[in-house]
């Protein structure tokens, strides 16, 4: 009888934590669903937000005898009275909502013969969801059915300068060329720098580099493609430099492994689009990074940094002439300091923004070769061995002058290629590159106590994200441009 009591009390056990088992399985299984279908529902609610704004844009843009009359990065004015513009994370026609859950919008224009080409970046975010859309509308008109000239055009057509009491423009300003795919944006609160040791855009090995004064508004029109192609300075009120990096086209801006040979051994760099083992790869994933792109695509280039970066005793990067660079600092710290600072969209360098700097130097930038006073345009294999533009143990010629020893931004006019300084040695550099898995992050350009053919502008090294040390790594400042 006991015996029988006993297997039913375990059966009645048996049976309570199964249904328990099975009940914390129907829960997960619940909350599982729901999660998906909130996830789910996220992503239908803001595409369906971009078809709203979509489908309004191509009426508008359709209309017979409509045309912008008015823009900027944020808003829109067209010739049929309608004004689109995104504000409070929305955008909205005529002050209606049109479309919700907007958290970036930047438009601008170019204009051919009857013939205006709005481009619009627009990103789309609710919840873990997010949509980004880069959309091109045209608009065309039978000649003369639109008279006037659009009020406000960021980056599609070069406008007369605008510029403050200190000679600084009041507004981004196009600068084109005579080569249709060479062009530069002065941003607001800058303006070109007129060097003193060729009292031009130009400073070439062994030249003072400093600025002497700006260039007068009226001259920034005669800025041709020969200036940029070898370095356009430009200063701001702080002082703070920076070197506008020509991209003609898309196919320019690309990452590159980087192979060369040191001590009969070769050394080979993998990149990947995604974490593997020992590869580098940039997070594409990342609304800056994106923005970026957009931008680097949209204007035909980018700022970087003239110097290594520096922060005169605060947390704020800076690029600044004569002045210690910033060591010793954290990766993570870097990217904080980077854009911390008052100029609108700056950011620490990605790996396909390095790569690109390199590779317009190559077979344009000039660099010496010896201590007599020769130079030469740069090669592929001065990018992997750095020796001649770089403050290295091992630096020759002119570049040998007080090498080895960390030194001041701008200390040698010999560690430089088209205006930027100490891209190839003095101290490492950080980067937003990751390697491999985890919280490693690449370095780049190598430093004062390695060599310039194992350690050159192109080398790739790794570190913990909030790896320091007295060799230290630090921001390579950028600025961009991007609709603002």
């Amino acid at each position: 009888m006991k015996n029988n009591k006993g297997i039913t009390l375990v059966s009645v056990v048996v049976y309570i934590i199964g249904m328990l088992v099975i009940i914390s399985i129907i829960s997960a299984l619940l909350a599982f669903y729901n999660k998906n279908m909130v996830n789910i529902n996220n992503s239908s609610d803001i595409s369906m937000e971009f078809s709203k704004f979509n489908s309004k844009l191509i009426e508008e843009t359709k209309l017979p005898g409509n045309a912008i009359t008015e823009i900027d990065d944020e808003k829109i004015t067209f010739k049929s009275g309608n004004i689109y513009e995104f504000k409070d994370d929305k955008v909205y026609l005529n002050n209606i909502i049109l479309s919700n859950y907007v958290k970036e919008f930047q438009a601008n224009i170019q204009e051919q013969e009857n013939k205006q080409i709005l481009n619009i970046y627009i990103l789309h975010e609710r919840g873990k969801e997010s949509l980004v859309h880069n959309q091109s509308y045209t608009i065309s008109f039978s000649p003369g059915e639109f008279v006037g000239k659009i009020n406000k055009i960021f980056a599609s057509e070069p406008q007369p300068p605008e510029v403050d009491a200190n000679g600084l423009a009041i507004r981004n300003t196009l600068i084109t060329t005579s080569d249709s795919n060479i062009q530069i944006v002065i941003p607001e609160g800058f303006a070109p720098a007129i060097l003193n040791g060729s009292d031009s855009t130009t400073s070439n090995p062994g030249q003072d580099g400093s600025i002497k004064s700006i260039m007068p508004a009226a001259n920034w029109s005669n800025i041709t493609a020969a200036q940029i192609n070898a370095g356009v300075v430009i200063v701001n009120a702080s002082g703070e430099e920076f070197v506008w990096v020509p991209i003609p086209n898309s196919s320019n801006f690309a990452r590159t492994a980087w192979t060369w040979t040191y001590n009969n051994q070769t050394e080979t760099q993998t990149l990947a689009e995604t974490s593997t083992s020992s590869a580098y790869w940039d997070d594409k994933t990342t609304t800056e990074y994106t923005s970026m792109v957009n931008s680097v695509n949209t204007n035909k280039g980018f700022y970087i940094s003239r110097y290594e970066a520096s922060n005169n005793g605060s947390s704020v990067a800076q690029s600044k002439r004569g002045v210690s660079p910033w060591v010793e600092v954290e990766q993570t710290t870097a990217i904080t300091a980077s854009s911390a600072n008052s100029i609108s969209n700056t950011h620490l360098i990605y790996g396909i923004e390095w790569d690109s700097v390199l590779n317009w130097l190559i077979g344009k930038a000039t660099i010496g070769t010896s201590t007599s006073g020769q130079t030469k345009t740069m090669e592929s294999a001065d990018v992997t061995d750095s020796r001649s533009w770089g403050n290295y143990s091992n630096s020759t010629g002119n570049a040998a002058t007080n090498k080895g020893s960390k030194r001041d931004t701008a200390y040698n006019e010999y560690w430089k290629a088209n205006n930027i300084y100490d891209l190839a040695g003095n101290v490492y550099e950080w980067t937003k590159e990751k390697y491999s898995t985890g919280a490693f992050r690449a370095d780049r350009g190598g430093s004062y106590f390695g060599s310039g053919d194992s350690g050159p502008a192109a080398s790739r090294g790794s570190g913990s994200e909030t790896y320091t040390s007295s060799s230290g790594r630090f921001p390579f400042q950028l600025l961009y441009i991007i609709h603002k």
